[in-house]
């Protein structure tokens, strides 16, 4: 037959019922609490195991009513409970009589159909449970005790054995009546008594018997050694107690010996240690302890030795909102209660649970170390207390919880992004054009306070998160089970999301915080699923804040939902419906919105934090973070480019990085190494390291970056390869590719080096630059951006990845762009020449946001070409061609193959050597420069010529060898450098160098050259008048120092005092000196003793000098004679200025007005500065004091020829062009607060050369046309450089409003005037020729918005002839618009414009001007049509030459050329009758009248005019009537 384990069936009845078994206790003397069946006892003999209805219902509460009388009599507070109840559900305090029916209802409910009663609460009371066994032969045990204190709404959290809390005395009296209770009514199997345990009486009460095993058992198994299951086995087998083996054991009897016990006496062993055990449940202890439901993803716990524990569900599964919410349960053991909480917590923490549902893991860990739990002092109620006050477990750190949310938004949108383009790709689709490494923006609520950070992809697995300001740096590998392992401040941490109704769940490591949504008090919505119910108020009823309004049932309990404001209640679902989390509830109207308490928004930063993995301060760990942050970039992710390109170069400038690398290297394969090949090596880096060590020992202070002699010394690369090939080479063939294998490590080190810290830092630089070039070029076309996708799509079949990577890059394009004008001016810039190649590709970009990187490419390459001119320029003088071919020979070549044949791609191969190459040659990559780019304009010449020929090509040649002869000045090669003095002498002084007066001669280590010129103006004006010129003095002189200037001045007088008995002259002013300054560093500094005193008077006194781009000059070393506050140039300007001072009244009785100073400085750009006289101040002063910023980026002999006196009251900034050969400057002129700034151009130009047919030569007029057209190509380059300095965002002279182009020609090709051909014939062929260049160039003057343009031409007889063209509208082409002056004296001996019109023509406006009269601001007029053109239109009295011009193209296309001198336009403007209007006529009746005014003069926003035009229709003219 079948036997049922457990009592029978009438003790099962009788205890099992809580009323029931309080009524047997009574009977059986064992205390209970005061309750509503109090007064009743029957024992179990009386009534035979069933308590008779009447009895069982006078201890009953059966109404509310009654319910409120019993809880009167009993005395509050007081416990309701339902005796079917258990696990918290259906019991209920009781605090006042207010409450009570409604708890009453609320507990029938629960437990529906259950018997009720009330119960006395005790307050300070502890939950003790004694454990039985009772066999059927009427023995009973007591198998120690157990504490269940640690609860929350009345269900156990915590349980441990045996109880500590009450003495043993009262334990003994507590387990003895439990066995007289169960021996009372025949109870058989396990079962458990429970007491309260009155804390402030040390009284224990009677609660119930329970009559079953309860999950706590194991708590007493551990701690008695009895296997209870074991047990009610064999007790169900009739086996007496003191049969069974455990039981023995534990009264100290032999296991298996068979000697009757007498349980009432027999001695019973101690407990076996201490037991902690909690209960894991899937409740919310952040919130009350509200119950959860969901899925559960991950769940991961090890049992060990000291913990033991089981769960119910496993990976995968879940919990329904149907089960009871404990889902496992642990039991730790140990020596002591300490010992065993020690073991608890180490198992909670190890325990993993991660899914929908929240856990009270975190709280347990928080809540068994707090100091109530730990000194044991706690009660029953100590946990709800706890709740109340809202003691809530130890959540992240706010920054932590922010952080790690940010990112795992963020790399949940990334991913969806970046997969939703693969995804497109492999359906064969075009993906938009969304940005996929866009930041992502994150707001989140914490704990009432809103925070809003930014989150940027900074590498594959790096991230930044910015708050306010602010910046962390994140590392973020995703896990397999959907988690981040976060990388934080150099600690780790796994993060974990799950998506609940109220936000998001964060859980990192076993803390777990909320990132909430921002909740609309309106709304009431289920935060768990559960089941409605009732409602406790009637639908648009009033509710108060925190009032209940419904009950819901969540897991078997019943949770009542309180309002969090008082408004209208609107309910939304019906009494028992199912709800689901997220699900809207009911609503309410809010009384007061403005009360409702919102998130504040967070305004602080993030603590200083370092970065997520701590990089080490060696130079090699430096050198591999900044390279790798920078190829990041290429890459597509965000990081600092000028912090990182620092770093860079400044690590490969330092000599431990190749030793660094190399230890490491050979580290890793030493032991695979030959030991002969090791001590080889070891031997040569032993002597480098000795090397490096011996810097240090003479300043062992001093780091690897402030050494200089160990600076210099490169690593032994050439030396270690040459010994690792001759090793290889000579060993057996069959091991010769096993060693180069072995090897490649400490080869590739050695390659990388070779050629020294430059040569590394080149193939760096080139390395970046492909990689930028090859994502970028792809997108260098004319095509859609869809169909360039389509195309990589097909290219890159099966491979969407490496699509989505390019496409990536190209969407940092911007960030890029910073890289590579970081690049372009910190590595590129000191040597272009190498990156030619490179600079050509960049130069080809065309995309937007690749302009400003082609735009510096284009001024570098452009900079790498003047090199080139200086190297064409350097040949000239020396004679010899300096082309040298490259020096790697095939065998090298193959070396370099052999070393590297392992390590990469062939094609990448190819190119590492091949720019190895170009390091050293001239003819790989060498590509000659076209006539067209201008720069060598002039310089053809015969191999057969002799170098004075040469020289005398270079003083006439178009190109500008300015700078480049100046650079040569301190040439190491005497020759060189005296050819260079001449030549440059002749070149800034051409044509007014007196013939046969270039007198060179050596003054020491110096060259002292001297010469008498012609001043050009002066010249022209006195031919004019058939005067005689003043001659003056000129005079240069190479020093070394500035100490040697004294003697140069003296030896300057008197070679002016000799000049002038020589040639009769006074040469008493304007003479002029040039200083070229060869010496270095502090030696060029030094000043004589005189010198010396102003010097330091004057430091600190001059500002830092801006006229010129100083980042394209290395800076020179500082040393003692440095200004604090000032760069090189600057003091050496100031103690120039203390030099010259010192000798200023020697050089003006000399006659010297101008002392100019010019440093080649072995650069190819050349620094110059100056000083001029100022008769007001008695002084020579530095041009910057006079407001004549950057007039000295030219010799002032040049100066003169291009008439930049006239820009001396202007405030003009200079703009060096592509070829050297244009100088412009900028203005920007604002007349008023209100108006806008308008940009003024000047640019000037020397014509050196002309191409004039020798056909022309014979008539005048024709002379005149063919000079007029021979200037026409260098007109078109000055405008052609006019428009690509418009559109270049890197030019000072972008965007100009108005330009101004002066041209001075210097050949004299310009006809003398006579008797046959006038001055009035001369002006009117000039007039005539300059009207057809205007209707050629027409539309490139337009587009350049030039405004004036300017021509000086010398004839033959030595006078010159001004031609000036107003174009103030730019569409201005017939001759009126063209004036014609010559060079004259005035009647106070001044140069002028002397006006010299054609026939018919009237005088121009400048005639009687002087010629050095300065530029004036731009007068009302023209401001007014600037504006107008800013605005993009034109202003309205521009029309008529505008439909001029479009009439004279109109007459070209017919096939006939109207002469200029034709008016095809003729205006006639009319206005309103003024006199009409003032006599009182309507506006409607008063005609209009013509009138003749300057344009601009209106008062009216309309204009009219009657228009008589010349078309091929009506050649006479038609009318026409015009309204602008």
């Amino acid at each position: 037959g079948i036997i049922f384990l457990g009592p029978p069936a009438e003790p099962m009845a009788a205890l099992g019922d809580k009323v029931g078994s309080t009524i047997l206790a009574q009977a059986a003397n064992v205390p209970t609490l005061a309750w509503s069946g109090s007064k009743i006892a029957v024992s179990y003999e009386e009534c035979n195991g069933v308590i008779p209805e009447d009895i069982y219902r006078k201890a009953c509460v059966n109404d509310a009513e009654e319910a409120a009388e019993v809880c009167e009599q009993i005395g509050y507070p007081v416990m309701l409970k339902a005796s079917w109840g258990g696990g918290g559900k259906g019991i209920r305090k009781v605090f006042d009589g207010k409450n009570v029916k409604q708890i009453f209802k609320q507990v029938q409910a629960e437990v529906p159909g259950s018997p009720i009663f009330a119960m006395r609460l005790a307050p300070k009371s502890r939950h003790l449970e004694v454990q039985l066994v009772c066999d059927a032969h009427g023995n009973v045990t007591s198998l120690f005790s157990r504490d269940c204190s640690v609860q929350r709404r009345h269900q156990k959290i915590v349980e441990e054995g045996p109880v500590t809390i009450a003495p043993p005395e009262t334990l003994r009296e507590m387990e003895t009546a439990a066995c007289n209770l169960a021996r009372s009514v025949g109870y058989v199997g396990a079962a458990t008594v429970e007491y309260l345990y009155l804390l402030d009486t040390k009284q224990f009460c009677f609660l119930e018997l329970n009559p079953r095993l309860q999950v706590e058992h194991p708590v007493t198994e551990w701690i008695s050694n009895v296997n209870i299951p074991s047990c009610q086995v064999m007790i169900g087998m009739g086996i007496p107690l003191w049969r069974i083996p455990d039981i023995r054991r534990l009264y100290k009897h032999q296991p298996h010996g068979d000697s009757f016990i007498d349980f009432t006496t027999a001695e019973r062993a101690s407990p076996s240690g201490h037991v902690v055990a909690v209960r894991i449940t899937s409740e919310d202890a952040g919130d009350g302890f509200k119950p959860t439901s969901g899925s559960i993803d991950e769940l991961s716990f090890r049992s060990t030795p000291d913990v033991w524990g089981y769960f119910s569900v496993k990976s995968g599964g879940g919990v329904h909102e149907y089960a009871d919410s404990q889902f496992g349960h642990l039991f730790a053991k140990g020596e002591t209660r300490t010992e065993a909480i020690k073991h608890m917590l180490v198992a909670l923490a190890d325990i993993k649970i991660r899914g929908e549902i929240r856990t009270t893991v975190d709280y347990l860990i928080d809540m068994l170390q707090c100091k109530g739990f730990v000194d044991d002092e706690v009660s029953t109620s100590w946990l709800d207390e706890r709740i109340e006050a809202q003691v809530k477990p130890e959540a992240p750190i706010w920054y932590l919880a922010v952080i790690g949310g940010g990112v795992s938004k963020a790399f949940q949108v990334l991913q969806a992004r970046m997969a939703d383009f693969i995804s497109y790709l492999e359906k064969g689709q075009i993906p938009g054009r969304n940005t996929l490494l866009e930041a992502v923006h994150v707001t989140m609520v914490l704990d009432g306070v809103k925070y809003q950070v930014e989150v940027t992809k900074i590498g594959p697995q790096q991230y930044k998160v910015s708050l306010n300001g602010s910046s962390v740096y994140v590392v973020a590998r995703a896990l397999r089970d959907g988690g981040l392992l976060m990388q934080l401040d150099g600690n780790a941490y796994v993060v974990h999301t799950e998506e609940v109704a109220t936000g998001t769940r964060l859980l990192i490591g076993q803390k777990t915080c909320v990132i909430e949504k921002e909740k609309d008090p309106s709304k009431v919505i289920a935060s768990t699923a559960g089941k409605l119910v009732r409602w406790l108020v009637e639908d648009k009823a009033h509710v108060k804040a925190d009032e209940q309004y419904a009950e819901i049932e969540v897991m078997k309990m019943i949770m009542p939902l309180v309002s969090e404001a008082a408004g209208v209640i609107s309910l939304e679902i019906a009494e028992g419906q199912q709800v689901a989390p997220g699900q809207l509830i009911a609503r309410i109207k809010l009384d007061d919105e403005s009360s409702i308490k919102i998130a504040e928004l967070f305004k602080g930063r993030f603590p200083p934090m370092g970065p997520p993995v701590v990089v080490g301060s060696s130079t090699d760990q430096k050198y591999n973070d900044a390279l790798q942050s920078l190829l990041l970039v290429l890459a597509g992710y965000e990081h600092s480019v000028e912090e990182n390109i620092s770093k860079l170069l400044s690590a490969i400038d330092d000599p431990e990085l190749a030793l660094r690398q190399w230890q490491q290297a050979i580290s890793a394969i030493r032991a695979r190494m030959p030991p002969q090949l090791v001590k080889k090596v070891d031997n040569i880096i032993q002597k480098y390291e000795t090397a490096l060590t011996e810097g240090v020992s003479r300043d062992p202070a001093s780091t690897f970056s402030a050494r200089s002699t160990p600076r210099s010394l490169p690593f032994p690369s050439d030396e270690v390869l040459n010994t690792i090939d001759d090793f290889i080479e000579n060993a057996p063939q069959a091991e010769q590719m096993q060693l180069q294998i072995t090897l490649e490590p400490i080869i590739s080190v050695a390659y990388i080096h070779q050629g020294g810290r430059e040569a590394h830092a080149s193939r760096i630089v080139r390395q970046l630059l492909d990689k930028f070039l090859n994502v970028e070029e792809v997108f260098n076309t004319d095509a859609q951006l869809s169909d360039i996708i389509e195309e990589l799509r097909h290219k890159h079949k099966g491979a969407p990845q490496e699509v989505l990577d390019i496409v990536v890059s190209h969407q940092a394009l911007p960030t890029k762009s910073k890289l590579l004008f970081g690049l372009l001016s910190a590595a590129i810039m000191p040597s272009p020449q190498k990156y030619r190649t490179y600079l050509r590709r960049l130069v080809a970009l065309e995309s937007r946001g690749a302009q400003e990187v082609a735009l510096r490419a284009k001024h570098l390459l452009e900079h790498s070409m003047i090199a080139d001119l200086r190297s064409a320029v350097a040949r000239s003088l020396s004679g010899l061609e300096m082309f040298h071919l490259s020096d790697i020979s095939d065998a090298e070549v193959e070396k370099k193959k052999k070393r590297h044949h392992n390590s990469m791609p062939q094609s990448e191969l190819a190119a590492l050597i091949e720019n190895d190459v170009v390091l050293e040659s001239g003819t790989r990559l060498h590509r000659k420069t076209t006539r067209q780019e201008g720069l060598f304009l002039g310089l053809e010449k015969n191999s057969d010529d002799t170098w004075e020929e040469r020289m005398s090509t270079l003083v006439e040649a178009q190109a500008a060898v300015e700078d480049p002869l100046a650079s040569l000045l301190d040439h190491p090669d005497n020759d060189i450098q005296w050819r260079a003095v001449e030549t440059y002498i002749k070149r800034i002084y051409s044509p007014y160098l007196l013939d046969n007066s270039l007198k060179l001669q050596s003054a020491g280590s110096s060259i002292l050259a001297t010469w008498c010129y012609l001043e050009p103006v002066a010249t022209a004006a006195a031919a004019a008048c058939n005067m005689k010129a003043e001659l003056h003095f000129g005079i240069m002189v190479v020093l070394q120092s500035l100490s040697q200037f004294p003697a140069t001045v003296t030896a300057a007088a008197v070679a002016v005092t000799d000049a002038r008995k020589y040639y009769q002259a006074s040469m008493s002013s304007k003479n002029t000196m040039h200083i070229a300054l060869v010496g270095s560093g502090d030696g060029v500094l030094r000043l004589s003793s005189n010198a010396s005193i102003l010097f330091k008077e004057m430091k600190g006194r001059l500002a830092r000098d801006r006229s010129f781009d100083e980042e394209m000059f290395s800076s020179e070393s500082e040393g003692e004679f440095m200004t604090p506050g000032m760069n090189f140039l600057s003091t050496l300007k100031s103690a120039a200025a203390s030099a010259v001072a010192a000798e200023a009244s020697v050089l003006k009785n000399a006659g010297f007005s101008t002392v100019s100073f010019v440093r080649p400085s072995g650069k190819i750009l050349p620094q110059r500065f100056g000083f001029l006289w100022s008769d007001m101040d008695q002084t020579f002063e530095l041009v910057e004091q006079k407001r004549r910023k950057g007039l000295w980026q030219v010799e002032p002999p040049i100066a003169d020829l291009l008439d930049l006196q006239k820009l001396k009251g202007l405030a003009s900034l200079y703009c060096p062009s592509r070829t050297r050969q244009w100088h412009l400057f900028v203005v920007t002129e604002k007349t008023g607060v209100r108006t806008a700034a308008l940009r003024r151009v000047f640019l000037r130009g020397l014509v050196r050369k002309l191409e004039i047919p020798s056909a022309a030569r014979g008539d005048n007029a024709s002379m005149c046309s063919s000079v007029i057209e021979g200037i026409k190509p260098h007109l078109t380059a000055a405008l052609e450089e006019l428009e690509r300095a418009q559109f270049d965002d890197t030019s000072r002279a972008r965007s100009a409003d108005w330009a101004h182009i002066y041209l001075c020609v210097l050949p004299t090709y310009l006809p003398a005037a006579g008797k046959d051909f006038g001055h009035a014939e001369m002006a009117g062929a000039l007039r005539a020729a300059t009207a057809q260049i205007m209707l050629k160039c027409g539309s490139l003057v337009r587009r350049t918005a030039v405004s004036c343009w300017e021509m000086r031409l010398t004839a033959v007889d030595g006078s010159a002839w001004r031609i000036c063209v107003s174009l103030p509208s730019g569409f201005e082409s017939d001759l009126e618009h063209i004036d014609i002056y010559r060079e004259a004296l005035d009647n106070s001996g001044q140069a002028v414009y002397a006006p010299q019109p054609a026939a018919g023509a009237r005088p121009g406006p400048l005639a009687g001007h002087l010629l050095t009269k300065v530029y004036g601001p731009l007068e009302t007029l023209q401001r007014k049509r600037l504006s107008a053109r800013r605005l993009r239109t034109t202003y309205c009295y521009d029309f008529p030459p505008l439909f001029e011009t479009a009439l004279r193209e109109v007459w070209s296309s017919v096939g006939t050329q109207m002469p200029a001198s034709t008016k095809l336009l003729e205006a006639e403007e009319f206005v309103l009758n003024e006199v009409a209007l003032q006599n009182g006529e309507s506006i409607w009746n008063v005609d209009l009248v013509p009138i003749t005014r300057p344009p601009g003069q209106n008062n009216v926003g309309m204009i009219a005019w009657i228009w008589t035009i010349k078309v091929p229709e009506s050649p006479d003219g038609r009318q026409i009537v015009v309204i602008a």
